[in-house]
């Protein structure tokens, strides 16, 4: 299962300069917020941490005891990941002066040999990529090569289908670096090496890759209106564009049992449920936002949210096990959020969020559902951090993501304790889903040092460390994944698009102006469903 953050605590009181206004939305379902003005547009579920009245905090918190036994996990047990050999850079050309151009170039590397990373060659967000062998071998996007100053030794020569211009530039006889260039207009794109400590070695490895160079169409490029792959918006009458679950209150999270019920949560503690063809508003205990839905049967649920608020589902009703609290009336005058829950089985569970202590610093905050109890298991590296998603695989193999003042952080806990993992190239994550191949994909934003810009990042788990997966340049963040059983990636934020093996193709809607989705979940026949933000419920359809 893959859990998202409906919203994102720190990363506006970490970030200097993010605002609280809401994303501005898009006119289709490729067309993104142009620049955010905070890490995260789900900035309105926030909480406003100013104290208020709430009810009493119950004196002693003991969730129910379940008598129902242990049972064994429903979910298979998937194959660990085989790394495919090749990945893609896809990046605008270096000299578009357009956010998202008519064309894209692709570069196929080995991610065995070399490390994506961010790269700025000009005021945006692009891709470089550094050798994990040869120490400061470079391949980074350059708009205009600086060769003045240099001994330069030019031609022309072809690598793979392409000719570039080649520059050799050297100081006193010794490399410095070489600069090879391509195309014309705004399909002009120039890529600089540096040479590192094996200039030969970086030479060749270098020129491999910019021999797979290629130019392919851009399927973001302006209003698109065409794609095979569809989001469709019906009511249960089937009309077209009427697919609103909730019509003034926002929502944030999608769920289903594994028997195929249908369940939406949202801000104001709203719980809706599908019954037929029509979604029904269910009695909630609380009026706090929720954030995360998960359950492990049709009998057994949970839900959690603002103010640490956790509320159990046992297949008629919802019931308060832990209440909200206000901001500073948690333990020791903490404030406390729980943005995702994981239910592996009945006796099994994991909810996750973030802790603000009285001195200000933030540590992430977990607690386990052993069967019996929910058990604070918050013993994390040191870290001013939160948690944003989790994804329990077994017992002793569950993994929570989040975002620091240092960057993104995923955290792995394998029975006893947990281990952290800084990713460089993201401030935070938001989700994480795994493939029946086994492979474990993590999605969030990363923000321009700046803050002028933002884009979608990805990660996958290759079975020994996480590795950057480029994007197309579509601005805004990844809040949701999911994958399909045939391997097709969707991704869902502020933006949505597929991932078919190294193909990205891009997804239309019935509507305009939905917003942003929040979540995206497949029911027992693997449907895919999506839900916004404004309370809408898309269904996609993929092309052949």
């Amino acid at each position: 299962m893959n859990h998202k953050l409906p919203a994102f605590l720190i990363c506006c009181l970490l970030l200097a300069g993010c605002g609280t206004t809401n994303p501005v939305s898009s006119p289709t379902a490729s067309a993104t917020t142009s620049v955010p003005p905070s890490v995260t547009p789900r900035i309105t579920m926030l909480p406003t941490w100013t104290p208020q009245n709430t009810p009493t905090p119950k004196a002693t918190i003991t969730p129910p005891s379940t008598p129902t036994p242990r049972v064994t996990p429903a979910r298979p047990v998937y194959p660990s990941p085989t790394p495919p050999p090749i990945e893609l850079l896809v990046d605008r050309p270096t000299k578009s002066q357009l956010a998202k151009p008519a064309n894209l170039v692709t570069l196929q590397y080995d991610p065995s040999l070399w490390s994506l990373n961010t790269s700025y060659p000009a005021d945006y967000l692009g891709y470089s990529l550094s050798h994990r062998s040869i120490y400061n071998c470079l391949l980074e996007p350059v708009v205009e090569p600086a060769i003045e100053g240099y001994e330069d030794e030019s031609y022309n020569r072809p690598f793979g289908g392409t000719t570039y211009q080649v520059d050799r530039l050297s100081q006193a006889g010794v490399l410095a670096f070489a600069t090879y260039c391509t195309g014309e207009g705004e399909d002009a794109t120039c890529y600089q090496m540096t040479p590192g400590d094996d200039h030969e070695a970086c030479t060749q490895a270098s020129e491999a890759v910019l021999s797979t160079y290629n130019l392919v169409s851009n399927p973001y490029f302006g209003q698109v209106l065409t794609s095979p792959n569809h989001w469709t918006c019906q009511d249960a009458s089937g009309t077209v564009g009427l697919c609103l679950i909730s019509y003034s209150v926002p929502l944030n999270n999608l769920a289903f049992t594994p028997d195929g019920q249908a369940w939406a949560a949202g801000d104001d503690g709203l719980l809706f449920t599908l019954e037929g063809a029509v979604w029904t508003e269910v009695s909630s205990p609380t009026t706090y936002p929720l954030y995360d839905l998960s359950f492990s049967s049709q009998a057994s649920g949970w839900a959690v949210g603002d103010g640490a608020q956790v509320l159990a589902w046992d297949g008629k009703e919802w019931s308060q096990v832990l209440p909200y609290h206000a901001a500073g009336e948690g333990p020791g005058g903490s404030t406390q959020v729980l943005y995702a829950v994981d239910a592996y089985t009945v006796n099994d569970a994991w909810l996750v969020g973030v802790m603000q202590g009285i001195d200000g610093k933030y540590s992430p905050y977990a607690l386990h559902w052993d069967g019996t109890d929910l058990v604070e298991e918050n013993a994390f590296p040191d870290c001013n951090c939160g948690l944003n998603a989790v994804l329990e695989l077994s017992h002793n193999d569950v993994y929570a993501a989040g975002g620091s003042d240092l960057g993104a952080m995923i955290f792995h806990w394998d029975g006893s304790s947990w281990s952290a993992s800084l990713l460089t190239g993201a401030d935070h994550l938001y989700t994480l889903v795994q493939s029946q191949d086994g492979t474990i994909w993590a999605g969030g934003i990363e923000v321009a040092r700046d803050q002028s810009d933002t884009r979608g990042v990805l990660f996958r788990w290759d079975g020994s460390q996480w590795l950057r997966v480029a994007t197309p340049p579509l601005t805004g963040g990844i809040y949701t994944l999911n994958v399909f059983p045939t391997g097709e990636l969707v991704l869902g934020g502020d933006f949505t698009a597929l991932r078919s093996i190294l193909d990205w193709q891009s997804i239309t809607t019935d509507i305009a102006g939905y917003g942003w989705i929040v979540d995206m979940e497949q029911d027992p026949q693997h449907n895919l469903w999506a839900l916004t933000h404004s309370g809408n419920i898309f269904k996609l359809e993929l092309g052949q």
